[in-house]
């Protein structure tokens, strides 16, 4: 699970950091002890307000941005924002982020900015040739590969097949008219997706993720976001919203469909003032942590779980056995479909795990080499032993500040 969340409504440095160190550390926050998942965000480099954002008025706004790109827990470029009205803008963002060594690969459509991709439900002309705020070119050049140009599910589980429970568990009997609604509206997408309807095309065999073309030709990887709240997508995406989308119900069909789940909503879209985040969303992030915690759900980042669908699903590897038992893997590479075949690194494939007849006698070759820091699996609950790459933990940079009442972060270099 990721929980991608748009920046609209974080209008403040303090909102932002307050919700942040809550989700990111387990330290003492405004709204108590936090519950240390890795847990993203986005920003706008321009806002018309001066609101939060990358080139507002205030240092600090920025210093916080690129210090959190860096460490992982902002990885969604939320379009240009509405203060961007030119290409020049654009590339003095893009011009600024490569000179701060701050790199991206998610791209989240904002509402109608003009910047935005496509003519979907978050229309823009950011790549239209010879549009004002033509783009495309120079971001995807700058590393955006993953695009989200509005497509919403209420289905639980994205990126396996489809089965009758995939719609089955929609319905909430406590809300039977409106989920019995989203139900048919999840069909209907479905369907025309089965038609050929290139608008609906990634709801098709319930994709997470699929090579799209923008409007300059060029392409990219659509992925697909989840909202399941019981009024329907359109609903219940901001704080207190999430209490319901990420309600122990939704754990459990997620674990049952043994899929994934990018959560669309707002975060900062809530309380107008401390504690910014409501006791019920508190509770149900609170639940979500002791899911994660029991090992039954990996929550991470929106750029971390693309990556790692994405590899997983285009890993080409081989095994073998030997006289004596003893299995060898080996990983070929990735054939990406847009990059071209690719040979990635060892860092890239965090988490990726295979199934093997005895877990103490299998090894893992990458590009000939031997893989020795392997983590060995006992049996899990098919009964199967395996073995994976181990993964890496992001290190959050919140601290608390002596002389205010709500969190600083620390200079990249001392992290």
């Amino acid at each position: 699970m990721a929980i991608c969340s748009d920046i609209d409504g974080t209008t403040t440095l303090e909102r932002f950091l307050a919700i942040q160190e809550f989700l990111n550390t387990t330290r003492n926050t405004s709204v108590g002890p936090g519950i240390g998942l890795e847990i993203g965000n986005s920003f706008f480099p321009y806002t018309p307000d001066d609101s939060f954002a990358y080139f507002s008025s205030r240092p600090a706004d920025r210093e916080v941005i690129e210090t959190l790109i860096k460490t992982g827990y902002i990885d969604c470029l939320h379009s240009y924002g509405d203060g961007a009205r030119s290409r020049a803008d654009a590339l003095r963002a893009l011009e600024e982020f490569e000179h701060s060594r701050c790199k991206l690969d998610v791209w989240v459509n904002h509402a109608q900015a003009s910047s935005n991709f496509g003519k979907d439900t978050a229309p823009g002309v950011g790549d239209v040739v010879g549009s004002p705020v033509y783009h495309a070119d120079a971001t995807l050049a700058y590393g955006i590969k993953f695009v989200w140009k509005g497509r919403l599910s209420s289905v639980v589980g994205h990126g396996v097949p489809f089965t009758l429970a995939s719609f089955r568990r929609i319905l909430d009997r406590a809300h039977p008219g409106h989920t019995a609604l989203n139900i048919a509206r999840e069909l209907a997408k479905t369907a025309l997706a089965y038609a050929g309807n290139r608008r609906f095309a990634i709801h098709r065999h319930n994709q997470l993720l699929r090579v799209d073309r923008l409007e300059d030709g060029q392409r990219i990887y659509e992925f697909k976001r989840c909202n399941n709240h019981w009024r329907g997508i359109s609903h219940g995406a901001d704080c207190a919203g999430l209490a319901y989308v990420i309600r122990p119900k939704a754990l459990a069909d997620l674990i049952a469909a043994e899929g994934y789940m990018v959560i669309y909503t707002h975060l900062g879209v809530g309380p107008d003032h401390p504690p910014f985040i409501p006791i019920e969303t508190r509770s149900a992030l609170r639940g979500l942590a002791e899911t994660y915690q029991a090992g039954d759900i990996y929550v991470t980042t929106t750029s971390r779980l693309l990556n790692y669908y994405l590899n997983h699903r285009y890993l080409q590897w081989s095994h073998e056995f030997n006289d004596e038992g003893a299995t060898r893997i080996t990983i070929r590479g990735v054939a990406d479909p847009i990059a071209g075949p690719r040979l990635p690194k060892l860092a890239a494939l965090q988490g990726i795990t295979f199934y093997v007849p005895d877990r103490h006698r299998a090894r893992l070759y990458l590009n000939g080499h031997l893989v020795s820091s392997i983590v060995r699996n006992p049996a899990d609950y098919t009964g199967r032993e395996s073995i994976s790459i181990p993964r890496t933990y992001l290190i959050c940079p919140l601290t608390m500040s002596q002389d205010t009442s709500f969190p600083v972060v620390r200079p990249a270099e001392a992290i």
